[in-house]
This record gives C-alpha cells, structure tokens and sequence, in this order.
C-alpha cells in the first residue's frame, strides 16, 4: 500500500528533487537563480536550451564555491589554468521543477557551470584537447541524485544519499575533502527540508 501511494506521488509531479553537481568553472552571472527555457535537439543528438517558452524546462539552483576544499593548491598556477581548469571549484545544487532529458546537463552548461566529467556538455575551451582530458579523466559525471522530499500520510519525509564525490579517496580532485563534507557544504545553502548528516 505505501509502495502504491509512493508511486502516485511520482505520477503526480508531487514529490520534490535535489540533485547535486561539481563544475570545474566558476559561475559567471548568478550564483543562484532559475533556468527556464524550451529544449531542442541540436545536430548532434544532444540538446540546448532555447530563449522560448512553449513547453520550458525549468530548473532552479544555488552554488556554492569549493576553493576552501584545497588550501594548499597553487593560486598562480591555479590562475594560469583558468581556462581548463582541472579540479571541481563549484558545488551546484539543482532542483527541477520539470523532467525532460539531459535537463541538468544541459542547464548546467548555460549558466557556464559544465558538469565535471560530462562527455556531451563540458566541451573545452583549449583547442585540440582531447575528451579524455577535457573531462578530467573522470570515467563518470559528477551529477548525483541527492535528496526526495515528499508529504506522505500528512507526514514531511525528506531521504538524504550522500554524494560520494567528498568521501575520502573519490574526490573528482587530487585532494581528498576530509574537513568539509558535501552534506556540510549543501547544508549551508538553506535547505532547512533536507535531512543532513555530516
């Protein structure tokens, strides 16, 4: 029965998502906002988000940085690789309002924010570099389904998984996050709903 009234929530559009990402860019404009817009197929199979409105996507997110995560990088070297930066500098949390293909992915992309590890949407500023480098190697993209939130039975029940992008020894770096956990660092952006253990 609890099986049964779970899926009509999903049927329903009632339950609430939370979806986290790291990017190896820095948000550009905004660092917290909506992104609304129709999607369409581009030439190769992939797709892009369009400035109308007839049936949009929409996606709301908030960042926060990860500079704190590696203390001991080099700054000037950290500046001479601005432009292909190779280790994950934003926290991106998303919460889609709609559910369409590649709809992360590709809102990722618009507001400068590609996705670590995404071999579709995190195209490279450097001319000639390969998909391997231009991912950071990573045989994954960094885009974790974190967090439901439902009323059920006139009960809030919020189901944390944390990502394991923080957990020693899977950091989508060459350092390890040990002080500052992900569920520390989406915490801090306000989401009094999501239950988090750090």
């Amino acid at each position: 029965q609890t099986a049964g009234l779970i899926s009509a929530k999903f049927r329903n559009k009632e339950v609430t998502k939370y979806y986290v990402a790291v990017s190896y860019s820095k948000p550009k404009k905004k660092k917290q906002g909506w992104i609304k817009g129709d999607m369409e197929r581009t030439r190769r199979s992939m797709w892009k988000l369009t400035k109308s409105m007839k049936d949009p996507a929409i996606t709301r997110f908030y960042t926060a940085g990860l500079g704190g995560l590696y203390p001991n990088r080099d700054k000037k070297k950290d500046q001479e690789e601005e432009e292909g930066c190779r280790f994950a500098k934003t926290l991106i949390l998303f919460q889609p309002h709609t559910g369409r293909t590649h709809q992360l992915r590709v809102a990722a992309k618009s507001i400068g924010l590609p996705i670590l590890g995404d071999p579709y949407y995190a195209t490279s500023t450097i001319k000639g570099e390969s998909n391997a480098k231009r991912t950071n190697g990573n045989e994954r993209t960094f885009l974790h389904a974190a967090a439901l939130h439902m009323n059920l039975n006139g009960k809030d029940i919020s189901i944390w998984s944390p990502p394991s992008f923080f957990q020693k020894g899977e950091s989508p770096s060459e350092n390890d996050a040990e002080e500052e956990g992900g569920g520390m660092i989406i915490s801090s952006l306000g989401f009094h709903s999501i239950v988090v253990d750090t």
